[in-house]
């Protein structure tokens, strides 16, 4: 019996990483496309404001330049802030949806 009980931990071994190895590959795959979703919205937010009618047509393109930078800071780069800019960023997103 001793022998059987040995192959049993042998064989729940390999197990153990594989299920690993496909918790790390589907975190993975969710944050690519969640990457992938925050960068299509930018896209938008930003040819949004660029192909808009404002009656300033000479300030659409440093307004979507400012908007693709505030995003690209607000949800990539603002650290700590996190929740704050991402709040200021939804009101933004709502701002050019309006």
């Amino acid at each position: 019996m001793v022998g059987l009980e040995d192959s049993i931990e042998l064989k729940s071994k390999p197990l153990r990483s594989d299920r690993s190895f496909l918790a790390r590959s589907l975190g993975w795959l969710i944050r690519g496309i969640w990457v992938v979703c925050q960068v299509v919205l930018i896209a938008w937010g930003t040819l949004a404001i660029y192909y808009s009618n404002l009656p300033w047509a000479a300030l659409r393109l440093p307004m979507a330049i400012a908007f693709a930078a505030f995003a690209i800071w607000a949800i990539w780069l603002s650290g700590r802030r996190r929740r704050r800019m991402s709040a200021v960023l939804v009101a933004l997103y709502l701002g050019v949806i309006a």
